[in-house]
């Protein structure tokens, strides 16, 4: 398995698995919404120079996974967003692999002290998958559950 960052060349997978992930009642999205934006689009926000980037698992060519990070020149917390894996690659370690590379590409930017993510609190196996790579939920009865780490 790959890791890497995601660029206007990987536009067309990219909306393939945001479509997928739209049907999953975890992700902030629906298909209606996803399978209208363009790959177009997609390759110019793959392409941009902005704080954020998105991180991609791939096998053999094929998208796997996804995760996002958030930053912003005005706080030194980053913010991990949108991690999916397609249905047929769950349980495989491929979230875990990919919470990994981005904390590992965090921690080599001086500018982010600390990782915060949001995760629905019914969603026992993402907020497991968290707990073990050291994210820490900062109030425990809260949903959505604000979860963070130091990097």
């Amino acid at each position: 398995m790959d890791i890497r960052q995601l660029g206007p060349d990987d536009a067309h997978a990219y909306r393939e698995l945001r479509i997928e992930a739209s049907g999953d009642p975890a992700f902030a999205s629906n298909p209606t919404v996803e399978a209208a934006i363009s790959v177009d689009l997609l390759k110019q926000v793959l392409g941009a120079s902005t704080p954020g980037e998105i991180l991609g698992a791939f096998d053999n060519g094929e998208l796997l996974g996804m995760v996002g990070l958030g930053s912003s020149e005005m706080s030194e917390r980053g913010t991990l967003f949108g991690l999916f894996v397609t249905q047929a690659r769950r349980s495989c370690g491929v979230g875990r692999a990919l919470v990994r590379a981005l904390v590992s590409k965090v921690s080599s930017e001086p500018a982010i002290s600390s990782l915060e993510l949001l995760v629905d609190a019914s969603n026992t196996a993402a907020i497991s998958l968290y707990r073990t790579e050291g994210f820490r939920a900062e109030k425990p009865d809260a949903s959505p559950l604000r979860m963070s780490r130091a990097v």
